[in-house]
């Protein structure tokens, strides 16, 4: 099912190369939202989409630049969720069903803080929650943003880096 999703939207972006930018955007920020993250990661569609934009000739800056905004945006809106709604988030559906991910991210950012936000964009497991967690516990907003930016520089830059170069080669 996951590979037919994927090929359809790979498909549509061959086809549609004017939505290559809006869908990265649209995934990226999916791809950092809290709760839409947890049930559906993105990171095959980045390949597959950095893929076909460097088939067809698409540079790495704007792919990158693009999901870069998205992510920030994405993690951005996930604190601001933690700090309004609180601690009793984590007892609501979807993360009452996985509190063992819930407690490794807390543990993860208890331990690393702002470096864990940062270091959240390449761990597929705490990407979801670090933000979430940074929001509920009041991280300060300055160290949060700043790590917030650089963790999704580092990460767009790199997922487009490595899908564009083979997107390349195949074309």
């Amino acid at each position: 099912m996951l590979q037919d999703f994927v090929k359809t939207v790979t498909d549509f972006a061959q086809t549609n190369q004017e939505f290559l930018l809006p869908m990265i955007l649209v995934i990226a920020f999916l791809e950092c939202l809290a709760f839409v993250s947890i049930i559906a990661p993105a990171t095959v569609l980045f390949a597959a989409l950095g893929t076909v934009a460097g088939a067809a000739g698409i540079g790495l800056v704007p792919l990158a630049l693009t999901a870069t905004i998205g992510s920030v945006v994405g993690y951005w809106v996930s604190y601001w969720m933690g700090l309004w709604l609180g601690p009793p988030i984590l007892q609501r559906w979807p993360l009452n069903r996985r509190p063992d991910l819930v407690e490794k991210t807390q543990r993860f950012f208890e331990r690393w803080g702002a470096i864990g936000i940062l270091i959240s964009h390449f761990w597929g497991q705490v990407r979801p929650l670090a933000p979430l967690v940074a929001g509920i516990v009041r991280m300060p907003a300055v160290p949060f943003h700043i790590a917030n930016l650089a963790g999704s520089l580092g990460w767009s830059f790199g997922v487009f880096y490595a899908s564009g170069t083979i997107g390349s080669w195949l074309h």
